[in-house]
């Protein structure tokens, strides 16, 4: 118990300094003003995307909790898109939103398919540490940052400022904001995943030793 808990304590704390590293390779070395192109950005892209296809591994491997997984990586697949947005619009315009749309529309359709589960499992998950860490990494990511990183906080923060520096203040905190927020989502989506992969691990182990006590007791039979 200790030892996980030192493990978690450091892949918190690690993913935490993550940040500002990667926000000052875009901004001192790449100087590219954290660009949709920059690493911060991408970052961001990446972990949502992670999240998104943990999602939908555990919704295929756990039955029990299929209709609520397919949600919440429907959900993750469609904020993945969302910071595609500009990417995808050179295929053309208003592809990302057609893409929210499908996936939105397709992840609510089957999971309703099988909503007599939806509830026990969505209860199940509010009871977890590991989903609240997803929980706070959407709460950082969707209310604080965008209120801790508005123009009109910093305008009055830094007053008198040249108005290149404020809009990059602003950027700055943000973004890393933000990335803290998907480092949370990832981390406890791949926490939720490995919770509920050993029961299954361990009921395979125990079923093989079980098959091997068996195997030896035939084998004391058949040489007595």
């Amino acid at each position: 118990m200790i030892v996980g808990g030192l493990l978690r304590f450091l892949s918190v704390s690690l993913g935490l300094l993550l940040v500002p590293g990667v926000v000052f390779v875009d901004i001192a070395w790449l100087n590219n003003g954290l660009s949709e192109w920059g690493v911060t950005e991408g970052l961001q892209s990446l972990l949502i995307l992670l999240s998104a296809l943990i999602g939908f591994q555990g919704a295929l491997s756990r039955p029990e909790q299929r209709s609520f997984l397919i949600l919440v990586a429907g959900f993750f697949l469609c904020m993945f898109f969302r910071e595609q947005d500009r990417l995808l619009d050179l295929v053309f315009d208003g592809l990302w939103q057609l893409l929210v749309f499908a996936t939105a529309t397709i992840s609510i359709v089957m999971s309703l398919r099988d909503r007599r589960t939806l509830i026990s499992a969505m209860a199940a998950a509010c009871q977890s540490v590991a989903f609240s860490h997803v929980l706070f990494g959407i709460a950082l990511l969707l209310c604080f940052s965008r209120v801790f990183g508005t123009g009109a906080l910093w305008e009055e923060v830094l007053v008198g400022v040249d108005a290149d520096v404020l809009h990059q203040t602003k950027t700055v905190v943000q973004e890393g904001l933000e990335l803290c927020g998907y480092y949370f989502i990832f981390y406890g989506s791949l926490m939720f995943w490995l919770q509920h992969r050993r029961p299954s691990m361990a009921t395979k182990a125990s079923k093989t030793r079980v098959d091997m006590r068996g195997y030896s007791a035939q084998h004391e039979l058949n040489a007595g």
